[in-house]
């Protein structure tokens, strides 16, 4: 009963995750100044961006894209899915780890996402000793 709520949950949050990330980092694109998302560039002062175009682009294709290849993969049971699950929870726990470091500011969603991102790496992990897809 166990794998199967873990497999429901994994489809659920790779789901969640890609979606958002390609939402957002499209939105990061059109608009570069965070207004369609409602943020300010003055969150940026701590980092190396003048703007949100740069992030965008790296949230639309490592969390956005990567995390619904890695949903399609799943889906379909392909064999290397799991790897790309804790590949995924990889980015997204680094993704989260950047942008508190350099936005010097911790949110729930940073929580969230982070979790997430946990989840993959430890799901993952332990469903490929199991080798239970």
């Amino acid at each position: 009963m166990l794998p199967r709520i873990i497999h429901y949950i994994s489809i659920l949050l790779l789901l969640i995750n890609g979606v958002g990330a390609l939402v957002a980092g499209y939105a990061f694109m059109k608009q570069p100044d965070g207004s369609l998302l409602g943020m300010s560039v003055d969150w940026l002062q701590y980092s190396p961006f003048r703007d949100y175009f740069v992030p965008g682009i790296i949230l639309f294709i490592c969390n956005g894209i990567f995390s619904i290849i890695t949903l399609t993969a799943y889906i379909l049971r392909y064999r290397y899915a799991l790897f790309l699950i804790m590949v995924q929870g990889l980015v997204l726990l680094i993704w989260i780890i950047v942008q508190v470091y350099l936005l010097r500011t911790f949110q729930l969603l940073h929580l969230f996402f982070g979790m997430t991102g946990l989840f993959f790496l430890v799901s993952g992990y332990t469903r490929s000793k199991n080798r239970s897809l």
